[in-house]
């Protein structure tokens, strides 16, 4: 993917998102950028291997029953897993192998996905364009179509607004089109997912 927008961007052709910005865009580390600008994230631990990581330690630091653990890099919650502690110890061995040497991050599982759902923001420019709400299929977290999640038009409240402007706000330079995901956590904040 990279080699691609490499050749688009020494051709004559018009990437209509910097380059900068895609690359900037690609490891879900620049969430970080936006948590440092001011935007509430899902709380997050870093690590770049599996052996760097005491997922007891990451319950613990979340005080969650549920963690989240999934590749910087990724799409379509590919290597994305749900874990309990029972299932984080079942899953040690598949966890180790998947992350030996690949980058990951860990959050706390946020409950309202299977409720109230997550909600993609889109703009173009710096305004505002639509807005909608992905649900996941019963017992399931993933909210992406290729898992069976439902998508539909998102209530747009000022608050939801208020918090993807806020997000968008901070990437420079400008993009020509944005996405911001929101969830709202236990203490009712709209937190970015993506």
């Amino acid at each position: 993917f990279l080699r691609v927008l490499d050749a688009i961007d020494t051709s004559r052709a018009v990437l209509v998102n910097d380059l900068e910005i895609v690359r900037w865009n690609i490891p879900k580390t620049y969430l970080r950028d936006l948590e440092a600008g001011g935007a509430p994230i899902v709380p997050s631990r870093w690590y770049g291997r599996f052996a760097e990581c005491d997922l007891g330690a990451d319950f613990a630091a979340f005080g969650a029953d549920r963690l989240i653990v999934k590749p910087v890099v990724s799409t379509n919650a590919r290597d994305t897993f749900l874990l309990d502690r029972a299932a984080a110890e079942q899953a040690g061995e598949s966890l180790a192998r998947i992350f030996a040497s690949r980058a990951f991050v860990v959050q706390p599982f946020i409950g309202a996905v299977q409720t109230e759902g997550e909600y993609s923001l889109f703009y173009i420019g710096d305004r505002f364009s639509h807005g909608i709400r992905k649900v996941p299929k019963a017992a399931d977290f993933r909210v992406q179509e290729e898992h069976g999640a439902t998508i539909e038009s998102a209530a747009l409240t000022p608050e939801l607004l208020s918090a993807g402007e806020k997000a968008v706000s901070l990437v420079r330079p400008e993009p020509l089109y944005a996405r911001c995901d929101l969830v709202r956590d236990a203490d009712r904040v709209l937190r970015i997912m993506e």
